[in-house]
Order: C-alpha cells, then structure tokens, then sequence
C-alpha cells in the first residue's frame, strides 16, 4: 500500500458533493468537526436526562 499525503486529492463519487475533488487533509478536518459536534450533542442530551446544568460558554472545565 503506497503512503499517501494530506494534500492527495480524490474526486467523491457519488451523493450531493458527487465529482468535487476533495484533499484527504478535508476529510480529516471534517471527520473532526462532526465527531465533535456530535459529541456535544450528546453532552447536551447527557446532561437533559440527569439534569445537571449545561455549562456556560467560556469557562473552563
């Protein structure tokens, strides 16, 4: 299997961003992005079922 760089580029095949070409440093910033929108989705929902309050923005836990 050949190394690849995170500046190689593929084209998606198919979806609503089907033929854009996109770098493999994009896909890893995204995967990143939603795994952490995500995650504090279920902060939120964690934290509605024990009813702990949400924490304020700008302090730090």
């Amino acid at each position: 299997m050949k190394c690849r760089g995170l500046d190689d580029a593929g084209r998606i095949d198919g979806g609503p961003m089907r033929g854009l070409e996109i770098g493999l440093r994009w896909v890893l910033i995204h995967l990143i992005e939603e795994y952490a929108r995500h995650n504090g989705h279920a902060t939120s929902f964690g934290n509605v079922l024990t009813g702990l309050p949400e924490p304020e923005f700008g302090t730090l836990i």
